[in-house]
């Protein structure tokens, strides 16, 4: 029997089956639809699970407007009570925020992901519709983290901002300094996140002067973690967290 880990995120949903041992079956990466919610995860979820038979599933959801309507589409297509997950649920989870409430469960679940396989302190970078920054420390607490623009959002707003110049694909320059208009709009956006998000974590790591554990996961992160060569790239961040906390989930369950 299998679990399937689900993160739906504003750009994207990527969902990742698991078997009993934490190995990964078979994974999705799809848009994530905000309007036609209920055939759009209806026929995703039942094209993607033939010829699979699960045992539950667990979600993670930041756009609380689909939140409820695609939890309760997969409950009914799964038959399977499922986990959406919050901080309700995190009860020995210390979150150090002045509102610990806040935490979006994609932080929750990727910081899970990284306490199981990696040192602490621990510095994460998801790169999404948002890139994000977060930290736990020494003792496995969420101290806190930064939330600035992704790379679809600048690419985007220079777009729609400024009109004239050309709409890009976000691929990897080969040259710093860009000789054309295109060139030199991957350069800015591309190379002004890496060297933003080394900068940062250069800091970040010299304020707790030793040694940091650097990941870095998010869709977007698949253009650049052969740039960042002091960073562990890992897509299944998040996945691996659900995973994990599922796991905590059954064994609270059990014990009652």
């Amino acid at each position: 029997m299998m679990l399937l880990t689900i993160d739906i995120g504003n750009s994207n949903l990527f969902a990742v089956l698991m078997d009993d041992k934490g190995n990964k079956i078979k994974e999705s990466r799809i848009d994530t639809e905000k309007q036609n919610v209920i055939p759009y995860y209806t026929k995703w979820i039942q094209d993607f699970m033939i010829g699979y038979d699960i045992k539950d599933f667990i979600l993670s959801c930041v756009v609380p407007a689909i939140t409820t309507e695609v939890f309760q589409v997969f409950k009914n297509n799964l038959q399977c009570k499922g986990v959406l997950l919050s901080m309700d649920l995190m009860n020995d989870f210390e979150v150090l925020l002045e509102n610990p409430k806040e935490l979006g469960a994609d932080f929750i679940a990727t910081s899970f992901g990284a306490m199981k396989h990696y040192p602490n302190p621990i510095i994460i970078v998801d790169m999404g519709t948002a890139n994000k920054i977060s930290v736990i420390n020494e003792k496995n607490q969420f101290v806190g983290g930064i939330i600035a623009a992704g790379m679809g959002i600048e690419k985007k707003a220079m777009e729609e901002m400024i009109p004239h110049l050309p709409k890009i694909d976000l691929l990897m320059p080969k040259v710093l300094i860009g000789k054309s208009s295109i060139e030199c709009m991957q350069s800015g956006i591309i190379n002004g996140n890496i060297y933003s998000i080394q900068g940062i974590c250069k800091q970040i790591e010299n304020d707790y002067n030793q040694n940091v554990s650097k990941i870095l996961t998010g869709g977007y992160g698949n253009i650049i973690y052969q740039e960042m060569t002091d960073f562990i790239f890992n897509p299944y961040l998040l996945n691996e967290g659900l995973y994990e906390i599922y796991q905590l989930i059954v064994k609270e369950r059990s014990s009652r």
